[in-house]
């Protein structure tokens, strides 16, 4: 991860490295909001802790031997772990709230494959929503291949909620 601030500094940065700004995927949005807001770097705190407790995370999965600070809090089952650790872990029922990190199951195989953070926007209350969900809808804030940037969107209930997390 070259970039700094938005910057290419052409050699790798850590802490604070990051892809090109235009360019990620759903973890970047953790990443990028948890970094600008000033709560952490989420790319050091992962890397430190998987340094610290490598067996709490599922690395066998991608057969990794040590951890990256180029590519781990690019996982969602990495940020997964680590959110249950250091955020409050909550229902994935309901209590929904502004700043909240949602994951995702999307193709039931039983891994958090998607990831974003509750907004402080609702739905349009003009939309017809499903009996028993009221007239509006937190939005979610996530990059999904579809529309292929960070967007704004109402898709909470669009896939299997897997986990829900606040910070302490």
């Amino acid at each position: 991860l070259s970039y700094n601030d938005g910057v290419n500094t052409g050699k790798k940065v850590f802490p604070g490295g990051d892809l090109e700004p235009t360019m990620g995927v759903c973890t970047e949005v953790t990443v990028r909001a948890l970094r600008w807001g000033g709560g952490c770097d989420l790319q050091e705190e992962i890397y430190n802790d998987i340094k610290s407790n490598f067996n709490d995370y599922p690395m066998s999965r991608w057969s990794a031997k040590k951890p990256d600070p180029n590519i781990d809090q690019r996982r969602v089952p990495v940020q997964m772990v680590w959110f249950g650790k250091f955020w409050h872990e909550l229902s994935i029922e309901n209590d929904f709230q502004p700043g909240d990190v949602v994951a995702w199951d999307m193709n039931g195989d039983g891994w958090g494959d998607h990831i974003g953070i509750v907004s402080d926007k609702y739905s349009d209350p003009s939309l017809t929503l499903p009996e028993g969900e009221g007239t509006k809808r937190l939005m979610l804030i996530h990059n999904f291949p579809d529309p292929g940037y960070v967007a704004e969107e109402d898709v909470l209930n669009e896939w299997t909620i897997i986990g829900h997390y606040r910070i302490k």
